[in-house]
């Protein structure tokens, strides 16, 4: 059987020992591999079999490039209509996580955003302004912090936070990355968490249940969904798609309740 080949494109430096991606990357080699399909991590040259674009912006050139070729293509963590796309409800996600905050008598409520250029980041921001807006709640700018859904931008986000008066009693970040990166600083300020401040994350990769405490979030269903965007990608490879093409797949996230909140 002649080997075939298939591009999955993330951003261009992605930190590849990262939770998300190994998750990722292990649900697409999971379907692939034993039927002899060679990943290429973000090559140089468009892939002749097929390509998996992982939460793609909205001006992504490589995208843009091989949209045009007419190859077999799926979107992972992105919805599209022109193109086969596997994603997460993440504004209801969101929604559900800043809710819960609600719920334990928070009202003011922080943020800590991801990269905004990607539609996953736009849509979790979206689900924070509707849940507090549902909730006549305010929202301030200095309780607003820009993490890009890394860890060391999350820390140094929540450290400016921590100086806003008054203090918010809770955080709602994008990804867990951040969310670890805000404990560490509420920790570094002299501050408990969760007994000062809540945390709330989303993902649920394996630092968040290892973490002190450990930490609630959102379940994102990261390998089953690199399953079923392969999934789709083979079918398209393999000319078995109905000609009607699939709408969108969306799965809902779960909200993972551990120690990093309280009632107040």
């Amino acid at each position: 059987m002649t080997r075939r080949i298939v591009g999955v494109y993330t951003h261009p430096h992605p930190d590849l020992s990262a939770p998300y991606f190994r998750e990722t990357l292990r649900g697409i080699r999971r379907l692939f591999s034993p039927r002899r399909i060679v990943l290429r991590l973000n090559p140089l040259v468009l892939p002749a079999d097929g390509a998996l674009f992982l939460a793609p912006s909205r001006d992504d050139a490589r995208l843009l490039s091989y949209r045009k070729t007419g190859r077999p293509l799926v979107l992972l963590q992105s919805v599209s209509r022109r193109c086969l796309s596997v994603d997460m409800d993440n504004e209801g996600a969101a929604r559900r996580a800043v809710r819960y905050l609600i719920s334990l008598g928070h009202e003011r409520i922080a943020v800590l955003n991801g990269k905004m250029e990607m539609k996953n980041a736009r849509d979790r921001y979206a689900g924070y302004r509707k849940e507090l807006g549902n909730h006549r709640l305010r929202r301030l700018s200095r309780w607003k912090g820009d993490g890009r859904f890394d860890r060391r931008r999350g820390f140094r986000a929540m450290r400016r936070i921590l100086s806003a008066s008054p203090r918010p009693t809770a955080v709602f970040a994008a990804n867990d990355h951040m969310a670890l990166g805000a404990m560490e600083a509420i920790r570094r300020a002299g501050l408990d968490v969760p007994k000062d401040i809540s945390v709330v994350g989303f993902d649920d990769v394996t630092e968040a249940r290892r973490s002190d405490p450990p930490l609630t979030t959102i379940r994102q269903p990261l390998e089953e969904m690199a399953v079923m965007a392969a999934k789709l990608l083979l079918k398209e490879m393999e000319g078995k798609l109905p000609k009607k093409r699939p709408a969108p797949v969306v799965l809902q996230g779960r909200l993972v309740i551990r120690e990093s909140c309280r009632k107040i």
